[in-house]
């Protein structure tokens, strides 16, 4: 009967240090659902957005005016990737990723497009439809960053993307000798300069 007695309140033991690891390892997981993992060797250190506006020219301009331009709006966005000064190791980066890119709200006028750096010669960006990222855009680690190839410094260095607001307005004018293309060109066609509203998972 003591033997039983015995087995029975060792068996009771194991099971509550069983049910407290679980607990203890379940609350882990948990955390780090939430909060991700604190202590990466790579941070995002920095996040910067240009804003500009730009014409391009209308090929169809009937009227043979000076300025026949269709007018869009380019916020480039920079991920800034730094090493993690805390950590001694020496790690490398493989790649990074910008993922599940949504639109959020569509604007009222013009219709938003994302798009890769360019891969020639020229603007780091251009309006054009090969370079259009559907719905992730990712960047492999190499010994330097080169926007133009996808590459970033396997120790750290920028990650761009833009966003841009396509087709807002046009701008016709046989008036103005010069045009600067910035947040002004926006004045001229009534458009209130506003960021795109997205989200995304970096």
């Amino acid at each position: 009967m003591e033997f039983k007695k015995e087995e029975t309140i060792k068996f009771c033991i194991a099971m509550l240090v069983l049910i407290i690891i679980i607990s203890i390892v379940v609350s882990i997981i948990i955390k780090y659902q939430v909060t991700g993992e604190t202590n990466m060797p790579f941070q995002l250190s920095k996040i910067a957005v240009i804003s500009t506006a730009e014409g391009n020219q209308n090929e169809d301009n009937p009227d043979n005016v000076k300025w026949n331009l269709t007018v869009h709006q380019n916020n480039d966005i920079y991920f800034y990737i730094t090493k993690n000064e805390d950590i001694n190791e020496t790690f490398l980066i493989n790649s990074v990723s910008i993922e599940n890119i949504n639109i959020t709200h569509e604007p009222q006028k013009g219709t938003v497009k994302i798009y890769m750096p360019n891969s020639g010669e020229g603007r780091i960006f251009v309006l054009d439809d090969s370079f259009i990222v559907t719905d992730s855009l990712t960047y492999i680690g190499d010994k330097q960053s080169d926007e133009r190839n996808l590459t970033i410094g396997n120790q750290g260095g920028v990650v761009p993307i833009r966003i841009a607001n396509c087709n807002i307005g046009q701008y016709i004018s046989d008036e103005d000798a010069e045009l600067v293309h910035d947040g002004t060109l926006l004045k001229t066609i009534n458009v209130r300069r506003r960021r795109n509203q997205i989200l995304s998972q970096f």
